[in-house]
């Protein structure tokens, strides 16, 4: 490659490289606004969860709230190990 030939190339990759940098930022700073907003989001669906089971806990007995809970429990439980299996069938089909 000629010295003239290498000076094009090397211009052409910081060309490349400082516009792949402005469209990272422009990336960032799109997704940085959607992330505060998506963060609101999941904190209003936090504070309906608990305000629901507040609810459904101030109806019930004691004894029925106490079953309720571990029903619950045991739902959360079986959903995230059934995703975990899930995810690691994807992972073994795709490897």
């Amino acid at each position: 490659m000629t010295p003239g030939r290498r000076v094009q190339v090397s211009e052409l990759l910081r060309s490349a490289e400082t516009a792949c940098e402005a469209e990272e930022e422009r990336v960032d700073s799109t997704l940085a606004a959607k992330e505060k907003r998506l963060t609101e989001i999941f904190q209003k669906a936090d504070d309906l969860r608990l305000g629901t089971l507040k609810g459904v806990l101030e109806i019930l007995t004691p004894v029925q709230a106490v079953h309720f809970l571990i029903a619950a429990a045991e739902l959360h439980s079986r959903l995230h190990d059934w995703g975990k299996k899930k995810d690691d069938r994807a992972h073994r089909n795709h490897h």
